[in-house]
């Protein structure tokens, strides 16, 4: 029998939705399924309106209605279950393929491609068949594929060159990228998600180009945000993913965003990466520029400017309201905008962007119609509490003394209905019940759980504020005195003045016998990251908790307020440590005439001999002084480190520009001025 459009697309649609109904269940699974069905949905649209229906669109949509035949055909739950990986990949060679085929449909791809020839597109279209006859093959035989899938993001080819590409100079954010961790549960926010990636894999010229997700705090906008990036992170079209946290400013900024966007992006495609060379190989200034106008134009829009891309190459940026406060955001708001309303982002690349509703962030970016704008909560309450219940079962589920005392479902609702549909109430709530951290004070399982269901649950009150009230019912749990509480706030003024997180190996370090760092620190698990794993950086499970302890109304008796004694206890602590660890050829080099680069395995002997808290105490221990009251015993005790100390300070600078060049240099030159100004003054 020949195949037509009209015999084979039909039946792979249907094929493909009842798959979709019948993995609906399986979460590992189901995301790229559901996504699969939603390109490939679109990518026949396409094809009816373009009425573009040549031998290749029918040749691949045989090749894949052969693959869901096969699987309908035999046992679908035995099959699945026995091949789980193959089936994932094939989901994402099928969302792939959609990509390709909603391209090759379009009236200008042959324009587009011009450097393609036929044959090329013919080899591509091979390579998609050739793949998913191996996927049929492994399905069949039970077997694990040894490949991967074919991706095909960017139209453009491009000649190889010999010559490197050094973008080390380009600012770049460590530790902002998307975790896994703390994405969704799976199974749960499933229609949302759906919402969203239709919106990003729409790569129609006149489609909204960004997505701008925002919410209340606790609501699940980050969760959400790392469960997107993940997703097209499986799929191989992550460009980049980057977090702000109000914790971590100094490392994650407007000042590194798109420089760390384009160093990732170089990642993905060799087309990019060499007109991205073009750019920047003779302007050094501009490599090492913190302009958030200039990295945008010239590092992601300019060298896309004659590149085509195939597909969607997703952005996801969380966290816009944690990059700075309303001043030191704004230039990075109106490059945004002013790239928006210019229709100059490259049209293939799609932008995830999660935010609180701030008043300058909903008035910079809405309304535009190149942005589609998504709330936390547009979501029904009915479907955000079934999914609190879901987290709250996965949480709990095993402690079988709940369903005792609170016999059926009565413990889970008790908590569905005091969460306020906020899902950072449950989740720290759970945390608690559970005993995170490394005591529990004394109190069961069971007695943990009555502490939050019988809180004061007074009716009309906001979200925030019951999350609020859960803080300060589990601070009281653990800090009962005045002298408690003291301590608590002592550390915690420590932790919050920080400019980057430090871990609780570290904090002890710098603070031996002077502050309880592991006392306060690891009852705190429900509420800190990082309580566990003592070489982990500390810092708030979430952002909200470091609003409610700034803010005296919400914090009462836990409040931390940051004052200049802080600050100067922090910066003599760091002075000390300098003093203690710092010393002529800290890395025992054996000839200090050679280049750093020149030193085989160099960055491991650097870990070695600079560990973190030195690390911090180098870069930043004038950012506070500088805000500490002045006294002539600090002033000798900073000029005689000066004295004492400056070359060995200065190579320990050297040595940790091997890992973030740019932000080590800068942080030297600017604790000299800081420091110059400083002693000025005084």
């Amino acid at each position: 029998m020949v195949q037509t459009f009209e015999t084979t697309w039909p039946i792979l649609l249907q094929r493909m939705e009842r798959f979709n109904k019948f993995v609906d269940g399986i979460a590992q699974i189901h995301p790229y399924t559901s996504l699969a069905w939603s390109v490939i949905s679109a990518a026949n649209k396409v094809l009816v309106e373009q009425k573009k229906r040549d031998d290749q669109i029918v040749r691949l949509a045989g090749v894949m209605n052969d693959v869901f035949s096969f699987v309908e055909d035999t046992k679908p739950l035995q099959t699945i279950e026995r091949s789980l990986n193959t089936i994932t990949l094939l989901m994402k060679q099928v969302a792939e393929c959609g990509y390709f085929i909603t391209a090759y449909a379009k009236d200008n791809f042959l324009i587009r491609t011009a450097k393609y020839t036929i044959s090329d597109i013919d080899a591509r279209i091979t390579d998609y068949v050739n793949n998913f006859r191996d996927l049929k093959a492994a399905l069949m035989e039970g077997t694990a594929l040894q490949t991967g899938f074919t991706v095909l993001r960017m139209m453009n080819v491009v000649e190889q060159t010999a010559e490197s590409i050094d973008l080390d100079d380009l600012p770049y954010a460590r530790g902002a990228r998307f975790e896994r961790e703390k994405g969704c549960l799976p199974g749960t926010r499933k229609t949302f998600l759906t919402e969203i990636c239709d919106i990003l894999n729409n790569c129609d010229e006149d489609a909204p180009r960004v997505c701008l997700l925002t919410g209340v705090a606790g609501s699940g906008k980050s969760a959400v945000a790392h469960t997107i990036a993940q997703l097209y992170d499986g799929l191989q079209r992550l460009g980049s993913s980057y977090c702000f946290a109000s914790t971590d400013v100094t490392n994650r900024n407007p000042k590194n965003l798109f420089s760390t966007i384009a160093r990732d992006l170089c990642k993905h495609d060799p087309q990019y990466r060499s007109a991205l060379r073009q750019v920047v190989k003779d302007d050094r200034s501009l490599r090492t520029s913190q302009s958030p106008l200039d990295q945008f134009e010239r590092l992601i829009v300019d060298p896309y400017k004659d590149l085509h891309g195939i597909g969607p190459l997703v952005i996801v940026i969380d966290a816009l309201d944690e990059s700075g406060d309303q001043t030191s955001r704004g230039d990075l708001l109106r490059t945004i905008f002013a790239q928006i309303t210019k229709n100059a982002l490259p049209t293939h690349l799609r932008f995830l962007i999660t935010a609180r509703p701030e008043a300058d962030i909903l008035a910079e970016l809405l309304p535009c119609p190149q942005i589609a704008c998504k709330q936390m909560g547009d979501i029904p309450e009915g479907i955000v509490d079934e999914d609190i219940r879901t987290f709250v079962h996965y949480s709990l589920d095993r402690y079988t003394e709940l369903g005792s005392n609170w016999p059926g479902e009565k413990w889970c609702q008790l908590l569905v209905d005091q969460s306020h549909h906020l899902f950072q109430w449950t989740s720290t709530a759970c945390n608690f019940i559970r005993g995170d951290g490394a005591g529990a004070g004394g109190l069961s399982l069971s007695e943990r759980f009555d502490i939050v269901v019988q809180a004061d649950d007074s009716k009309g009150v906001q979200p925030l504020d019951k999350l609020d009230q859960l803080y300060r019912t589990i601070l009281a749990q653990h800090f009962t005195s005045d002298f408690t509480r003291h301590r608590f706030r002592e550390v915690m003024a420590v932790l919050l003045d920080l400019k980057e997180p430090l871990s609780i190996t570290s904090l002890s370090a710098l603070f031996v016998g002077c502050l309880s760092v592991r006392e306060i620190i690891k009852p705190l698990g429900s509420l800190l990251d990082g309580v566990l794993d003592e070489e982990k950086p500390i810092r708030p499970l979430h952002i909200s908790f470091h609003d409610f302890l700034h803010n005296e109304a919400r914090s009462s008796v836990f409040h931390v307020p940051i004052q200049s004694r802080h600050s100067l206890r922090l910066g003599q602590a760091l002075l000390a440590c300098m003093r203690n660890m710092l010393q002529f050829n800290i890395c025992n080099l054996k000839d200090s005439r050679i280049r750093n680069t020149a030193i085989p395995d160099l960055p491991s002997q650097v870990n070695k001999a600079i560990p973190p808290h030195l690390a911090y105490s180098c870069q930043y221990w004038m950012d506070h002084l500088q805000h500490a009251e002045c006294n002539p015993a600090l002033l000798d005790e900073v000029t005689v480190f000066f004295k004492d100390f400056f070359p060995y300070w200065l190579e320990a600078i050297s040595l940790l520009s091997l890992f973030s060049p740019v932000s080590s240099i800068l942080s030297a030159v600017g604790t000299c001025t800081t420091l110059n100004k400083w002693a000025q003054v005084r």
